[in-house]
């Protein structure tokens, strides 16, 4: 676990450049991710699914992908909730 935590300090420090180590200096990075996949699924008209907790995503792509009538494409994108660690801060 120090090897890690110390990596996100050092691409927080010398990647990013800032000078103090904040999670809320890489918050920007996701977050715009995010805002691109979904511009990208709005301008190109593929539905972004928001699967529920517990529905079955196999489901969801099996009846889209026979409503699809087009030869090729992006049948959907699926947002889902994934449990994950993160690193946060706190002021001492």
């Amino acid at each position: 676990m120090w090897q890690a935590v110390e990596g996100v300090l050092k691409f927080i420090r010398m990647h990013r450049g800032h000078p103090v180590s904040s999670t809320a200096m890489v918050e920007p990075i996701p977050r715009r991710f995010v805002e691109s996949i979904e511009r990208y699924a709005q301008d190109n008209r593929v539905p972004l699914i928001p699967f529920a907790n517990g529905q079955r995503k196999d489901d969801m792509a099996h009846q889209r992908c026979a409503e699809f009538t087009a030869d090729e494409g992006v049948v959907l994108m699926g947002k889902a909730q994934e449990k994950g660690t993160v690193y946060g801060t706190e002021k001492p």
